[in-house]
């Protein structure tokens, strides 16, 4: 596959995947979320050859420099990003965990349907991501770009933590959107083999509640990598799929005469 890296007002944002030029077509960007192992989900770009697939990395985020911004930076860096390498083509936008508080906010005209996989609008309880963060400090002793990162969009320290409130991020929700969370409840804290939902109670009540969103909530044994569990990974790839085709017949791709 190809890598693009495009330079914007948040730091660097890494591009992998197909990008179709010969016409007018649908778009799938997808945003990986935090450490992601490499290449993942570079996959989905070979579930629809006919579209253009693209896998995002933001800023420190497989293999990129890291940058100081925050959510609201990260957002309009990647819009920037999208306008760069995708221009007004129709889109359908998908952010996974931690990458949902750069997709969720992110408005424009081209824009026309979201996948949200796995987004936590609050910080405060997410309790094996503060533990894994807190490992990750300790496997690397002064890092201070990691530690930043931590604090700033997390509020987690080696020996503090603090609640980072994005509940407002889904006032932005504009355009109809998907929201896909793991059955395994995130509370109470405990010993479990991987990560439940880091989709809390109450982050599921405010996407419910939502005009335009749809919520699905896989079974109970699918945690925060709902990928591992069959049957939410076949709900996420024909989420996908249908919101590519719903874009077919979107003026710009329609109007295309080879379309």
């Amino acid at each position: 596959m190809d890598h693009l890296v495009i330079d914007t007002s948040a730091g660097s944002i890494g591009f992998v995947g197909r990008l179709w030029t010969d016409r007018p077509r649908p778009a799938l960007l997808v945003v990986a979320g935090a450490f992601p192992d490499p290449g993942q989900h570079h996959e989905i770009v070979d579930w629809f050859p006919q579209s253009t697939v693209l896998v995002a990395n933001l800023p420190g985020m497989g293999g990129m420099p890291w940058s100081a911004a925050d959510a609201p930076a990260l957002s309009k860096g990647l819009g920037e990003a999208i306008g760069v390498v995708l221009g007004g083509r129709p889109l359908v936008l998908c952010g996974i965990s931690a990458s949902c508080l750069a997709t969720l906010p992110l408005q424009a005209a081209n824009i026309r349907r979201k996948i949200l996989i796995e987004p936590f609008l609050t910080t405060g309880g997410l309790w094996p991501f503060l533990a894994y963060g807190r490992h990750l400090l300790t496997l690397n002793p002064g890092h201070e770009r990691l530690r930043a990162y931590l604090w700033t969009m997390f509020g987690f320290g080696e020996t503090t933590a603090e609640s980072r409130d994005y509940r407002h991020l889904a006032e932005a929700i504009d355009v109809p959107t998907d929201v896909v969370v793991g059955g395994m409840p995130l509370a109470p804290e405990r010993t479990e083999p991987y990560f439940p939902s880091l989709a809390s109670v109450a982050d599921r009540a405010i996407f419910a509640a939502h005009p335009k969103v749809t919520l699905h909530e896989g079974p109970p044994a699918a945690g925060h990598d709902v990928w591992i569990d069959p049957q939410t990974s076949a709900l996420i790839r024909r989420l996908m799929g249908d919101s590519l085709k719903s874009l077919v017949a979107d003026p710009l791709v329609a109007a295309s005469p080879t379309a």
